[in-house]
């Protein structure tokens, strides 16, 4: 025998002899990691003849909750399976429900609703639900649909009488303090903010003779919890991303009553946010939070999740390294040795540069996540940083001539193949290639400062 995976709890957790009553099972995830049902795995129920006169009643699950409920071959007793497999979150909820379960006439208080758990493994988990049967007197039943809840967060109470006339509760924090109710019913409750005990509040139920002389009653307590991150992921999971990255991030929380997450767009958004998962490009964000001052732009982006709640917030924080962004070419045009143009990768972060005036000189500064900035040089009269300020292509008959420009370089790479360029042909040289692809220009200066010219050739 093994301990149970999922935590079970019957309501209502009694009932009067001779009705007939809807009973809900719930089982819940109450750990900290996902619970997965495979196509086997099965949860058993079986109400004992002491409770039920028969088992002729019908078993229902909520629409396209994943996993569904039926009666036994034999009848004696109801299987819930997730034909297609489910996953259980913390805080994930199966109920299943019993409709006009018909209890028998004779009271009884020595009862157990069993389940049976297969989950996992093909060792048997068993749990017995306590149940009552209350003779047909004077008496009240209640019960709470959920009975943890966060921070001023409502829970449903129901209640079910014999005997009486009305219902009063009591333990309503603002009025008199009571309600006045029917004999069966629901009302919403909360635990107020109190100076006490704070984190349990107490509601009583009294059903009341039509003089108003006798009174039987019961009572339920609610719990207030602290907020729970169960999860809080990133896709991808990497953490070390180019600028144009997309992400998405997601969370679970338990007992929260608002969930915030602070952007680097948004460093004082006090507003909960509803979109999860939620989508963004921190490159973006980074590059729209430091755009009037990029030298202080961080390399990381943070995202805070923060869920408010009772007593104290929790909070926890993903945190993106941002690649630097390469320069794939600084040169003329072609057609007009006064235009300069240029392209980055990626792309996105053109608006992040600085970007020289077209006067046959100047600079081109990328200014990179971590507030550094790459300097770039063509034309003028610069003698000391390395420059291509042309490389380009023709084609003729099948063949391709790549043709440069470069300047203050010592040494001069081609790429792919790592053809080593020498003499005259560095400063001002072509060469003939055969097949189309990406070919890259890498140059170096006596000091040993590099730059590259990429050129797509097609």
């Amino acid at each position: 025998m093994s301990n149970a995976k999922l935590k079970y709890r019957v309501t209502p957790p009694a009932a009067f002899v001779s009705t007939k009553v809807d009973i809900t099972v719930t089982a819940t995830n109450t750990g900290d990691a996902d619970i997965k049902l495979v196509k086997n795995d099965e949860i058993q129920i079986a109400f004992p003849s002491t409770m039920v006169d028969n088992q002729n009643f019908t078993v229902r699950t909520p629409p396209k909750s994943g996993y569904s409920a039926s009666k036994s071959t034999a009848g004696d007793y109801f299987s819930v399976k997730a034909p297609f497999g489910l996953v259980l979150k913390p805080g994930d909820t199966m109920t299943i429900t019993f409709s006009q379960a018909p209890i028998v006439s004779t009271p009884a208080t020595s009862i157990n609703i069993v389940v049976s758990e297969f989950i996992g493994t093909v060792t048997q988990a068993l749990v017995n639900l306590p149940f009552e049967v209350k003779s047909a007197g004077l008496g009240i039943i209640a019960w709470l649909d959920k009975m943890i809840v966060g921070e001023l967060q409502p829970a449903t109470l129901y209640w079910q009488s014999s005997g009486g006339t009305k219902v009063v509760i009591s333990g309503y924090p603002t009025g008199t303090g009571q309600k006045t109710c029917c004999v069966k019913g629901n009302t919403k409750v909360y635990v107020p903010v109190q100076p006490s005990d704070p984190q349990q509040w107490k509601y009583t139920l009294q059903v009341f003779t039509v003089d108003g002389g006798s009174h039987e009653e019961t009572s339920v307590t609610l719990q207030v919890n602290p907020p729970i991150i169960n999860s809080y992921v990133s896709a991808p999971i990497e953490k070390t991303i180019r600028v144009d990255a997309s992400v998405e991030l997601s969370w679970l929380v338990q007992f929260a009553s608002s969930v915030i997450l602070t952007t680097p767009t948004r460093p004082n958004w006090r507003q909960p946010i509803h979109a999860n998962p939620y989508k963004t490009v921190p490159g973006e964000d980074i590059r729209k939070a430091y755009q009037l001052n990029f030298a202080q732009m961080p390399e990381t982006v943070d995202y805070i999740l923060t869920a408010n709640g009772f007593l104290k917030a929790a909070a926890q924080t993903i945190t993106f390294t941002l690649e630097p962004v390469t320069l794939l070419y600084f040169k003329f045009s072609k057609e007009d040795r006064n235009v300069f143009i240029f392209k980055t990768d990626p792309a996105i972060w053109n608006t992040a540069l600085n970007i020289p005036n077209n006067d046959n000189q100047g600079t081109f500064t990328i200014f990179q996540p971590g507030g550094k900035a790459d300097v770039y040089y063509l034309g003028g009269n610069d003698t000391t940083h390395p420059q291509i300020p042309f490389f380009y292509f023709t084609k003729n008959a099948g063949k391709f001539t790549l043709e440069w420009v470069t300047a203050n370089l010592k040494t001069l790479v081609l790429k792919p193949k790592n053809v080593v360029i020498t003499g005259d042909q560095i400063a001002n040289g072509k060469l003939d290639v055969d097949t189309a692809g990406v070919y890259t220009l890498t140059g170096t200066t006596a000091g040993g400062l590099t730059v590259d010219s990429v050129l797509v050739v097609a």
